[in-house]
Protein backbone atom coordinates (compact mmCIF):
# COMPACT_ATOMS: atom_id res chain seq x y z
CA UNK A 1 0.00 0.00 0.00
CA UNK A 2 2.62 2.56 1.01
CA UNK A 3 4.80 2.16 -2.07
CA UNK A 4 1.80 2.35 -4.41
CA UNK A 5 0.50 5.51 -2.76
CA UNK A 6 3.96 7.09 -2.72
CA UNK A 7 4.48 6.29 -6.41
CA UNK A 8 1.06 7.75 -7.23
CA UNK A 9 1.82 10.83 -5.15
CA UNK A 10 4.96 11.41 -7.22
CA UNK A 11 3.14 11.32 -10.56
CA UNK A 12 -0.31 12.67 -9.68
CA UNK A 13 -1.68 15.43 -11.92
CA UNK A 14 -2.73 17.43 -8.85
CA UNK A 15 -0.42 18.57 -6.09
CA UNK A 16 2.16 15.83 -5.77
CA UNK A 17 5.30 15.29 -3.75
CA UNK A 18 7.39 16.49 -6.67
CA UNK A 19 5.73 19.92 -6.35
CA UNK A 20 6.11 20.04 -2.56
CA UNK A 21 9.71 18.81 -2.68
CA UNK A 22 11.33 20.42 -5.76
CA UNK A 23 14.53 18.33 -5.45
CA UNK A 24 12.65 15.04 -5.00
CA UNK A 25 14.28 13.45 -8.07
CA UNK A 26 17.73 14.10 -6.58
CA UNK A 27 16.98 12.26 -3.33
CA UNK A 28 17.57 8.61 -2.47
CA UNK A 29 14.38 6.79 -1.47
CA UNK A 30 14.31 4.35 1.44
CA UNK A 31 11.31 2.48 2.79
CA UNK A 32 10.31 1.26 6.25
CA UNK A 33 13.04 3.07 8.19
CA UNK A 34 12.81 3.05 11.99
CA UNK A 35 13.55 6.34 13.76
CA UNK A 36 13.60 7.46 17.37
CA UNK A 37 11.20 10.34 18.00
CA UNK A 38 12.81 13.76 18.57
CA UNK A 39 14.76 13.87 21.82
CA UNK A 40 15.32 10.09 21.99
CA UNK A 41 18.37 8.11 20.91
CA UNK A 42 18.83 4.48 19.88
CA UNK A 43 17.85 1.93 20.86
CA UNK A 44 14.62 3.80 21.92
CA UNK A 45 12.73 0.53 22.41
CA UNK A 46 9.85 1.72 24.61
CA UNK A 47 6.40 2.24 23.13
CA UNK A 48 6.06 5.79 21.80
CA UNK A 49 9.84 6.33 21.55
CA UNK A 50 10.10 5.37 17.88
CA UNK A 51 8.12 5.18 14.65
CA UNK A 52 8.52 3.52 11.27
CA UNK A 53 8.60 5.83 8.26
CA UNK A 54 6.95 4.39 5.16
CA UNK A 55 9.17 6.35 2.77
CA UNK A 56 12.21 8.53 3.42
CA UNK A 57 13.69 10.79 0.74
CA UNK A 58 17.31 11.48 1.70
CA UNK A 59 19.34 14.33 0.23
CA UNK A 60 23.12 14.01 -0.05
CA UNK A 61 25.68 16.71 -0.79
CA UNK A 62 28.37 16.43 -3.48
CA UNK A 63 30.68 14.63 -1.03
CA UNK A 64 28.12 11.96 -0.18
CA UNK A 65 27.18 13.37 3.22
CA UNK A 66 23.56 13.38 4.33
CA UNK A 67 22.00 16.85 4.23
CA UNK A 68 18.41 16.17 5.32
CA UNK A 69 15.34 14.03 4.66
CA UNK A 70 11.67 14.27 3.80
CA UNK A 71 9.46 11.64 5.44
CA UNK A 72 6.12 10.41 4.13
CA UNK A 73 3.68 8.09 5.77
CA UNK A 74 0.85 6.41 3.90
CA UNK A 75 -2.63 6.16 5.36
CA UNK A 76 -5.72 4.41 4.07
CA UNK A 77 -7.76 7.61 4.13
CA UNK A 78 -7.55 11.27 5.06
CA UNK A 79 -9.37 10.46 8.31
CA UNK A 80 -6.65 8.02 9.43
CA UNK A 81 -4.52 9.77 12.04
CA UNK A 82 -0.75 9.66 12.35
CA UNK A 83 0.57 7.61 15.27
CA UNK A 84 1.85 9.49 18.31
CA UNK A 85 5.46 8.89 17.18
CA UNK A 86 4.71 10.15 13.68
CA UNK A 87 3.04 13.25 15.12
CA UNK A 88 6.10 13.96 17.28
CA UNK A 89 8.33 13.59 14.22
CA UNK A 90 6.11 15.90 12.15
CA UNK A 91 6.18 18.46 14.94
CA UNK A 92 9.98 18.09 15.10
CA UNK A 93 10.72 19.45 11.62
CA UNK A 94 14.19 21.00 11.67
CA UNK A 95 15.42 18.61 14.37
CA UNK A 96 17.60 15.55 13.97
CA UNK A 97 16.08 12.11 14.15
CA UNK A 98 18.20 9.09 15.05
CA UNK A 99 17.96 5.86 13.08
CA UNK A 100 16.79 3.24 15.57
CA UNK A 101 18.16 0.03 14.09
CA UNK A 102 19.42 -1.69 11.01
CA UNK A 103 21.88 -0.85 8.28
CA UNK A 104 20.88 0.37 4.85
CA UNK A 105 23.47 0.21 2.10
CA UNK A 106 21.02 0.40 -0.82
CA UNK A 107 18.02 2.56 -1.62
CA UNK A 108 14.57 1.34 -2.71
CA UNK A 109 15.85 1.04 -6.31
CA UNK A 110 18.69 -1.20 -5.06
CA UNK A 111 21.33 1.44 -5.85
CA UNK A 112 24.23 1.81 -3.42
CA UNK A 113 23.93 4.67 -0.95
CA UNK A 114 26.88 7.07 -0.65
CA UNK A 115 29.53 6.36 1.97
CA UNK A 116 28.85 3.50 4.36
CA UNK A 117 25.10 3.86 4.01
CA UNK A 118 22.73 4.57 6.87
CA UNK A 119 23.28 2.72 10.14
CA UNK A 120 21.89 2.67 13.67
CA UNK A 121 22.54 6.02 15.40
CA UNK A 122 22.81 7.94 12.11
CA UNK A 123 21.26 11.34 12.75
CA UNK A 124 19.33 13.03 9.96
CA UNK A 125 17.60 16.41 9.98
CA UNK A 126 13.93 16.13 9.14
CA UNK A 127 13.09 18.80 6.56
CA UNK A 128 9.43 17.91 6.01
CA UNK A 129 6.86 15.28 6.94
CA UNK A 130 3.84 14.51 4.76
CA UNK A 131 0.85 12.25 5.18
CA UNK A 132 -0.05 10.62 1.86
CA UNK A 133 -3.54 9.16 1.88
CA UNK A 134 -5.75 7.12 -0.37
CA UNK A 135 -9.34 6.05 -0.74
CA UNK A 136 -8.97 2.84 1.26
CA UNK A 137 -8.45 0.83 -1.94
CA UNK A 138 -4.86 1.89 -2.71
CA UNK A 139 -5.71 4.84 -4.95
CA UNK A 140 -3.93 8.10 -4.18
CA UNK A 141 -6.23 10.90 -2.98
CA UNK A 142 -4.02 13.63 -1.48
CA UNK A 143 -1.13 14.90 0.63
CA UNK A 144 -1.09 16.95 3.78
Amino acid sequence: MSSALTASANTNNGVGLNELVPDLADRKVLSQVQFCVPGKTAPCNAKGEYFIADAVFVKYDSRGRIVDMVVTDSKLSQATNLTSGQTLAKNGIGQQLTVRSGTRTRDAAEELLPGSGITQNTEIIIKDFYKVYGDGKGTFQGIE
